[in-house]
């Protein structure tokens, strides 16, 4: 296999981000939430943005999320 081929297939290859809700005040206290749907502190929104703003050169082919609406707010604010 060529150089070329290598760097050609190392461009190919997918990359996964995972990354968490932003903050809400029961991980403030360390309280697990589960399906309990809790929305995010004020400082958890401003994260998002601020995520959004770290990814926005990145071009991404798919963004997943739970139904929950602190996951969907993350989503939705960082990657518009």
């Amino acid at each position: 296999m060529g150089r070329k081929q290598v760097i050609d297939r190392q461009n190919r290859l997918a990359r996964i981000y995972l990354i968490r809700h932003g903050e809400i005040d029961w991980s403030l206290s360390s309280r697990h939430t589960g399906r309990t749907d809790i929305p995010m502190t004020a400082r958890g929104e401003d994260g998002t943005w601020e995520l959004g703003q770290r990814l926005r050169n990145i071009q991404f082919a798919r963004v997943l999320t739970t139904p929950r609406q602190r996951a969907r707010r993350t989503a939705g604010s960082a990657f518009g």
